[in-house]
This record gives C-alpha cells, structure tokens and sequence, in this order.
C-alpha cells in the first residue's frame, strides 16, 4: 500500500491514522468557515496557529503530490481556504 501523501510505500499505519485523523478535522472545519456555519473569530482563538503550522508542515509540502495522484484539485482545499483566512487575519492583528 502506498501513502498518497507522501508516496511512501513503507510508512506507520498509526501515524497515517494520525494524519488523516487531522486532515479530516481541519477540512471540515474549513467547510464550516467557508459556508459562514461558524464563527471566524472563534476559529481563529481556538486554532489559529494550529491551522498555519498545520498546513505549512504537514499538508503544503505534499498537497499537489496528493492532488495529482489522486487526480483531484479539491484535495484538501478547505484546510487550504482556513490558513489563507487565518494568515490574512493573523497579518491585520494589532496588539
């Protein structure tokens, strides 16, 4: 079996589980955030720089890889929708 996100064929069953675990979380809160269902600023204190490190670590380096093996341009894109929002935030902050 080979990991889509990697393209690893020798990879950690618990850490993928981990990950997808992750991915799927963060998708669905994108989701919330792009159709208005839940609070941007309630988003953005609770996870905020979790979903900047999230994707610039975890997803960004591998998410085109993913997108082309699997032949689909909306992998991930919702965790994609939630850092650009939370990096737009993140740089109109003042303290």
């Amino acid at each position: 079996m080979q990991d889509v996100f990697s393209g690893k064929t020798d990879f950690d069953l618990d850490h993928v589980a981990t990950r997808q675990m992750f991915i799927t979380f963060f998708e669905g809160l994108g989701m919330l955030v792009k159709r208005g269902l839940i609070d941007i600023e309630m988003v953005e204190d609770l996870f905020s720089g979790r979903i900047i490190w999230y994707w610039e670590t975890q997803v960004a380096p591998y998410v085109d890889k993913v997108r082309q093996n699997l032949n689909d341009p909306t992998q991930a894109d919702s965790i994609e929708y939630l850092y650009n929002v939370m990096k737009q935030r993140a740089g109109k902050q003042v303290v």
